[in-house]
């Protein structure tokens, strides 16, 4: 059986930092909450939440089709297929943008 998912297609942005996150947020700050993190790792992936889901249905047997749209060709990742069984046929890649005057 087919499935259509849809949903955003995107970059991921994973960080790594030292510590935990928990360790950020003060009890008596959080009506006020403001962060900022020193990461030691930045990887950039295909993905979005139609994209990972897709992909992980794929993994796991499925064949689903990715439905959605994502950037012209200044996008720097092209969309990523749906898992070793799935398709990316519904994805439609938008026209570039003209430069701005």
């Amino acid at each position: 059986m087919t499935i259509a998912v849809t949903g955003s297609i995107a970059t991921d942005h994973l960080m790594r930092f030292p510590g935990r996150f928990a360790e950020q947020l003060l009890a008596d700050q959080l009506a006020h909450i403001s962060l900022s993190f020193l990461v030691d790792d930045l990887v950039v992936r295909r993905g979005g939440v139609g994209g990972n889901i897709a992909f992980a249905m794929g993994v796991l047997g499925g064949t689903p089709v990715l439905v959605g749209a994502r950037g012209g060709p200044r996008t720097p990742l092209p969309p990523r297929r749906a898992g070793p069984r799935g398709a990316t046929s519904g994805v439609r890649v938008a026209p570039p943008r003209p430069p701005p005057p």
